[in-house]
């Protein structure tokens, strides 16, 4: 599986921001944005076996990427200042991906993931090989 990460995206976790993430870290981002936005918005709680998933999203291999991590600056209105917003886009080719995966990410390609994703960071793309 081939993602593009269209968007400036940050995937944090464990305490960083990944700029070859991890297929894992796509997946722990995917399932709390969809949580986030079952519950927030239509009340439901997700009922996944969250654990199991990331689980078995650890054991997919990066099998080759070219990312680059770039910054972008903002006004806040509400601030009144400047903010550098930065993440990474390129692409990465995952491989062992389970079945499970696709249409988990093709629900995240619609509503972006990890941090800022409401300014629109966070856009994925994704595309099968072979």
């Amino acid at each position: 599986l081939e993602v593009h990460y269209l968007s400036m995206t940050r995937l944090k976790y464990e305490g960083r921001y990944w700029r070859v993430p991890p297929f894992h870290v796509l997946v722990r981002a995917a399932v709390r944005r969809l949580s986030a936005i079952s519950y927030f918005h239509h009340g439901r709680r997700l009922e996944l076996d969250f654990r199991g998933l990331i689980e078995q999203a650890a054991s997919v291999r990066v099998e080759e990427h070219a990312m680059d991590w770039v910054t972008w600056q903002r006004w806040s209105g509400r601030q009144q200042r400047s903010m550098n917003l930065d993440g990474a886009v390129g692409h990465v080719v995952y491989a062992g991906v389970p079945p499970w995966a696709l249409p988990l990410l093709s629900m995240a390609e619609l509503l972006h993931v990890g941090k800022n994703a409401t300014f629109g960071l966070g856009q994925i793309g994704l595309r099968l090989r072979g």
